[in-house]
């Protein structure tokens, strides 16, 4: 199956779909990355919230390329790519994928990304569903 053809919204029902099954869903995962360092499937085409469910996928099987991603989102986050499609709710779920892997705060200073998670934050923390709220506490006691 060549998932760059499926789109970002078919490619991840798909992969919610093999999710019952750890072998397939780990062959599917191993396909996704495949694509994204051959170039064939593009992390732009996907919508925020979509752009962290594959990164949750990466977070599961890839986690190694985790910094790769880090800079991506530091970047498309500060030039407003995802300004339309930004949700309070993922970007805490990115914040935490990246504050659990170490990448967070792997430097004496928070990060760019982190700044501008805690701007966001402050604007929209009436929008957090109460598990993210949980984690966006959890994250400033690791992001500070």
């Amino acid at each position: 199956m060549d998932q760059a053809q499926l789109g970002p919204k078919k490619l991840l029902q798909s992969g919610d779909i093999l999710k019952h099954n750890p072998q397939a869903y780990k062959r599917f995962a191993l396909k996704v990355f495949e694509q994204l360092k051959n170039q064939k499937l593009n992390i732009k085409e996907f919508n925020f919230s979509q752009a962290v469910k594959l990164l949750q996928l990466v977070d599961e099987f890839g986690p190694q390329d985790l910094f790769t991603y880090f800079n991506f989102f530091a970047q498309a986050l500060q030039s407003n790519f995802y300004k339309k499609t930004l949700d309070i709710n993922d970007y805490t779920n990115l914040i935490t994928i990246f504050a659990h892997s170490g990448i967070l705060t792997d430097s004496r200073e928070p990060s760019s990304l982190y700044y501008h998670y805690l701007i966001s934050l402050k604007e929209k923390k009436d929008k957090l569903n109460q598990e993210n709220t949980v984690k966006a506490l959890w994250n400033s006691i690791i992001g500070s």
